[in-house]
């Protein structure tokens, strides 16, 4: 809501860089899954105040919890140091185009990569292949009928669901031999 100025940077939590650092003790690493792909693109957004006016067809007046109107905040990003991180954002793309195997991430990722290369040169070939990915799997997703429909993760969410529904089966007292076809399946 805060990128949509629906509600002010200020309201929404801010996470230093230097939880990005893999040498501090307490990084990134030491969350969850999730939290690398969803946090990064985050942090970048909320550091520099990212701002995007969709014109008045798209708005989102009835988010808005008072109608006193939010400034855009909006800063450049700082070459070196925005940039380390959105170098960290491209490193941890996955290899089928998304973050983590989520749809927000991923939009997350490819939002603050164009912020980034619409005001700095630096990584624009590296940005520009990412962001190809990342739009072309989102493409593939929800703009191409002939694959199939959503699975709910980006990175092919057959196999999750299948692995958490035989592990919720297993707990509940089903034999691995009766589960044979969807252990199969994900291998």
């Amino acid at each position: 809501l805060a990128l949509f100025r629906v509600v002010p940077w200020d309201s929404v939590p801010a996470t230093p860089y230097i939880t990005f650092v893999d040498f501090v003790p307490m990084n990134y690493q030491s969350f969850s899954q999730w939290s690398r792909p969803h946090l990064m693109p985050l942090t970048y957004m909320r550091s520099l105040r990212m701002s995007k006016d969709l014109g008045p067809s798209f708005s989102l007046d009835e988010l808005k919890p008072n109608t006193k109107p939010v400034a855009d905040e909006s800063k450049k990003p700082n070459a070196l140091i925005d940039g380390w991180l959105i170098d960290k954002i491209v490193r941890y793309q996955n290899p089928l185009g998304c973050w983590g195997g989520y749809t927000t991430s991923t939009v997350f990722s490819l939002l603050a990569m164009v912020h980034f290369s619409e005001h700095s040169t630096r990584q624009q070939n590296k940005i520009k292949n990412a962001k190809s990915l990342g739009l072309n799997i989102l493409r593939t997703l929800y703009l191409n009928p002939e694959n199939g429909a959503y699975t709910g993760i980006t990175c092919d969410g057959t196999n999750c669901d299948t692995m958490l529904s035989v592990t919720a089966l297993l707990e509940t007292g089903f034999q691995a031999s009766e589960l044979k076809e969807s252990l199969e399946f994900v291998t």
